[in-house]
């Protein structure tokens, strides 16, 4: 919600030619997606998504998310080659910073 001169709305978003939302760069967070729009995701049998399964590994690893991302990237495009899948973060790594707990592994 957007706090203005008439009241709380919802933001407005910018579309582009087709009319697809665009602009999100008014929205705080971050975005950690496993692969780019035009990319697929691939999913290992019995663990979950390619991705999730290498983040969460090197996050019990470092205990921070920017460099479990940063160390999953290369994992996820050597093991997905031929398909190229490539980790997206989009938005601020400042609301990481926000977080009360930790990930690491003792």
């Amino acid at each position: 919600m957007v706090k203005g001169e008439i009241g709380t709305q919802l933001p407005k978003f910018s579309k582009d030619k087709n009319g697809i939302a665009g602009n999100f760069d008014i929205l705080k967070g971050l975005l950690l997606a496993a692969a780019s729009e035009d990319q697929k995701a691939l999913e290992i049998p019995n663990q979950g998504g390619l991705f999730t399964t290498k983040f969460v590994q090197q996050l019990k690893k470092y205990g921070d998310i920017k460099q479990a991302f940063v160390k999953t990237i290369p994992q996820v495009q050597t093991q997905s080659n031929k398909f190229q899948q490539t980790p997206q973060a989009i938005g601020k790594w400042e609301v990481v910073g926000l977080l009360p707990f930790a990930f690491k592994d003792k």
